[in-house]
Protein backbone atom coordinates (compact mmCIF):
# COMPACT_ATOMS: atom_id res chain seq x y z
CA UNK A 1 0.00 0.00 0.00
CA UNK A 2 1.19 3.50 -0.62
CA UNK A 3 0.28 6.73 1.19
CA UNK A 4 1.39 9.37 -1.06
CA UNK A 5 5.27 8.39 -1.60
CA UNK A 6 6.38 6.25 -4.08
CA UNK A 7 7.30 2.74 -1.93
CA UNK A 8 7.29 0.11 -5.29
CA UNK A 9 7.53 0.55 -8.21
CA UNK A 10 6.30 -1.49 -11.12
CA UNK A 11 7.35 -1.33 -14.58
CA UNK A 12 5.18 -3.92 -17.09
CA UNK A 13 7.15 -3.69 -20.46
CA UNK A 14 6.53 -6.28 -23.64
CA UNK A 15 4.50 -8.32 -20.52
CA UNK A 16 7.88 -8.23 -18.62
CA UNK A 17 7.28 -7.08 -15.02
CA UNK A 18 10.09 -5.15 -13.38
CA UNK A 19 9.81 -4.51 -9.26
CA UNK A 20 12.17 -0.83 -8.19
CA UNK A 21 12.20 -0.89 -4.24
CA UNK A 22 13.31 2.83 -3.58
CA UNK A 23 13.58 2.19 -0.20
CA UNK A 24 11.21 5.05 0.54
CA UNK A 25 8.47 5.04 4.09
CA UNK A 26 6.79 7.64 4.91
CA UNK A 27 4.12 7.02 7.56
CA UNK A 28 1.90 10.43 7.26
CA UNK A 29 -1.35 10.26 9.15
CA UNK A 30 -4.29 9.42 6.40
CA UNK A 31 -7.65 11.46 6.31
CA UNK A 32 -10.17 11.63 3.23
CA UNK A 33 -11.43 15.06 3.03
CA UNK A 34 -13.81 15.94 0.80
CA UNK A 35 -15.90 19.46 -0.67
CA UNK A 36 -19.02 20.26 -2.16
CA UNK A 37 -20.37 24.09 -3.09
CA UNK A 38 -24.35 24.81 -3.72
CA UNK A 39 -25.95 27.72 -4.38
CA UNK A 40 -29.70 28.79 -4.41
CA UNK A 41 -29.97 30.49 -7.52
CA UNK A 42 -33.27 29.72 -9.54
CA UNK A 43 -32.99 28.73 -13.46
CA UNK A 44 -32.93 32.61 -14.81
CA UNK A 45 -30.84 35.06 -12.92
CA UNK A 46 -30.79 38.28 -13.74
CA UNK A 47 -28.24 41.26 -12.69
CA UNK A 48 -28.90 42.67 -9.52
CA UNK A 49 -29.55 38.94 -7.88
CA UNK A 50 -28.17 37.88 -4.84
CA UNK A 51 -27.21 34.25 -4.51
CA UNK A 52 -26.26 32.87 -1.70
CA UNK A 53 -23.74 30.02 -1.59
CA UNK A 54 -22.93 27.36 0.54
CA UNK A 55 -19.86 24.80 1.14
CA UNK A 56 -19.67 21.95 3.21
CA UNK A 57 -16.36 20.23 4.07
CA UNK A 58 -16.93 17.13 5.50
CA UNK A 59 -14.15 14.48 7.10
CA UNK A 60 -14.48 11.29 5.86
CA UNK A 61 -11.70 9.96 8.17
CA UNK A 62 -9.63 8.31 9.85
CA UNK A 63 -8.00 11.03 11.35
CA UNK A 64 -9.25 14.10 13.21
CA UNK A 65 -9.37 17.52 10.99
CA UNK A 66 -8.32 20.89 13.01
CA UNK A 67 -6.70 22.88 9.93
CA UNK A 68 -6.69 23.17 5.93
CA UNK A 69 -6.32 25.74 3.17
CA UNK A 70 -9.95 26.62 1.04
CA UNK A 71 -8.71 28.21 -2.10
CA UNK A 72 -12.19 30.28 -3.37
CA UNK A 73 -12.09 31.60 -6.83
CA UNK A 74 -14.95 34.03 -7.16
CA UNK A 75 -15.37 35.05 -10.85
CA UNK A 76 -15.34 38.96 -11.24
CA UNK A 77 -19.51 38.21 -12.24
CA UNK A 78 -20.15 38.09 -8.93
CA UNK A 79 -19.51 41.69 -6.29
CA UNK A 80 -20.48 42.56 -2.98
CA UNK A 81 -18.72 39.33 -1.62
CA UNK A 82 -20.28 39.14 2.11
CA UNK A 83 -22.17 37.50 5.13
CA UNK A 84 -19.17 34.88 5.30
CA UNK A 85 -19.93 32.38 8.29
CA UNK A 86 -18.63 29.37 9.07
CA UNK A 87 -20.25 26.93 12.02
CA UNK A 88 -17.04 26.40 13.50
CA UNK A 89 -13.65 27.82 13.20
CA UNK A 90 -12.05 30.63 11.28
CA UNK A 91 -10.77 31.76 8.36
CA UNK A 92 -8.37 34.49 7.38
CA UNK A 93 -8.16 36.50 3.94
CA UNK A 94 -5.73 33.62 2.13
CA UNK A 95 -8.20 31.28 2.80
CA UNK A 96 -6.79 29.71 6.06
CA UNK A 97 -9.38 27.59 7.79
CA UNK A 98 -7.89 27.30 11.51
CA UNK A 99 -9.67 26.57 15.21
CA UNK A 100 -11.63 23.83 14.07
CA UNK A 101 -12.34 20.65 15.42
CA UNK A 102 -13.93 17.72 12.77
CA UNK A 103 -14.09 14.51 13.98
CA UNK A 104 -14.90 11.83 11.15
CA UNK A 105 -17.99 12.23 9.09
CA UNK A 106 -18.39 15.77 11.16
CA UNK A 107 -18.99 18.78 8.67
CA UNK A 108 -17.78 22.54 8.40
CA UNK A 109 -20.48 24.74 6.78
CA UNK A 110 -19.34 28.26 5.03
CA UNK A 111 -22.02 30.02 3.51
CA UNK A 112 -21.84 33.15 2.16
CA UNK A 113 -23.43 36.03 -0.77
CA UNK A 114 -22.73 37.45 -4.03
CA UNK A 115 -24.46 39.96 -6.23
CA UNK A 116 -24.51 39.34 -10.16
CA UNK A 117 -22.95 41.95 -12.03
CA UNK A 118 -23.22 40.84 -15.74
CA UNK A 119 -26.72 41.48 -17.81
CA UNK A 120 -26.09 39.12 -20.35
CA UNK A 121 -26.89 35.30 -21.00
CA UNK A 122 -23.66 33.44 -19.65
CA UNK A 123 -23.09 30.71 -16.54
CA UNK A 124 -21.25 32.02 -13.79
CA UNK A 125 -19.35 29.09 -12.49
CA UNK A 126 -18.12 29.67 -9.07
CA UNK A 127 -14.76 26.77 -7.90
CA UNK A 128 -13.36 25.94 -5.04
CA UNK A 129 -10.50 23.32 -3.53
CA UNK A 130 -9.00 22.04 -0.18
CA UNK A 131 -5.79 21.28 0.76
CA UNK A 132 -3.15 20.97 3.08
CA UNK A 133 -4.79 19.05 5.75
CA UNK A 134 -3.36 19.26 9.41
CA UNK A 135 -4.55 17.70 12.68
CA UNK A 136 -4.49 19.62 16.05
CA UNK A 137 -0.59 17.69 16.48
CA UNK A 138 0.19 20.14 13.90
CA UNK A 139 0.59 16.86 11.46
CA UNK A 140 0.27 16.96 7.87
CA UNK A 141 -2.33 14.56 7.09
CA UNK A 142 -2.15 12.33 3.62
CA UNK A 143 -5.47 12.41 1.70
CA UNK A 144 -5.95 9.21 0.84
CA UNK A 145 -8.87 10.57 -1.83
CA UNK A 146 -8.11 13.88 -3.47
CA UNK A 147 -10.64 13.65 -5.98
CA UNK A 148 -13.03 14.75 -3.83
CA UNK A 149 -11.06 18.02 -3.15
CA UNK A 150 -12.58 20.31 -5.81
CA UNK A 151 -16.20 21.69 -6.30
CA UNK A 152 -17.64 24.05 -8.79
CA UNK A 153 -21.26 24.99 -9.07
CA UNK A 154 -23.10 27.19 -11.57
CA UNK A 155 -25.69 29.88 -11.70
CA UNK A 156 -27.03 30.65 -15.22
CA UNK A 157 -27.78 34.27 -16.16
CA UNK A 158 -29.90 36.27 -18.31
CA UNK A 159 -30.21 39.56 -19.50
CA UNK A 160 -33.73 41.54 -17.81
CA UNK A 161 -36.03 41.67 -20.74
CA UNK A 162 -37.68 45.57 -21.26
CA UNK A 163 -41.43 45.75 -22.11
CA UNK A 164 -41.68 49.50 -23.36
CA UNK A 165 -44.19 50.64 -25.76
CA UNK A 166 -44.77 53.95 -27.22
CA UNK A 167 -47.71 54.96 -28.09
CA UNK A 168 -48.16 58.28 -30.15
CA UNK A 169 -51.55 59.75 -30.42
CA UNK A 170 -52.01 63.14 -32.32
CA UNK A 171 -55.49 64.98 -32.34
CA UNK A 172 -56.33 67.73 -34.66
Amino acid sequence: ETNGFTEDITIAQNKDIFNIDLGLQMNLPKIDIGIIETNDSKNQNYKGDIVNYTIEVTNNGPSELTQFQLIKIIPSTLTDVSNYTLNSGNIDSNGNVTNIHLHTNDKLIINYSAKINVNETTTITSTANISSPYNSSGELLFDIDPTNNFTSTNVSVVPRETDLEVIKEITN
